[in-house]
């Protein structure tokens, strides 16, 4: 499934899974945000799903997002945070 995903897009979402905010996770990628929002949205573009909520609660995981952020963790094998 996520064999057309390029790795620094599963990078972006696992960083701001673990943050769960744009710019501590752009800081760590050493990006900009809006790089950032624009990878990730490029990302639920191209898998036709929502991998975060922005909310009055700031943002969260959907239970989508939770499920793929376990795939590319597996992919690139890393542990699972969270």
């Amino acid at each position: 499934m996520a064999e057309f995903l390029e790795v620094r897009q599963k990078q972006a979402a696992i960083v701001l899974a673990e943050t769960l905010d744009y710019d501590a996770a752009a800081k760590r990628l050493k990006i900009a945000p809006a790089d950032l929002r624009d990878e990730i949205e490029g990302l639920e573009a191209k898998l036709c799903l929502c991998i975060f909520k922005e909310g009055t609660g700031g943002l969260t995981l959907t239970d989508d997002g939770r499920i793929l952020i376990r795939v590319f963790r597996d992919a690139l094998g890393r542990d699972n945070r969270g």
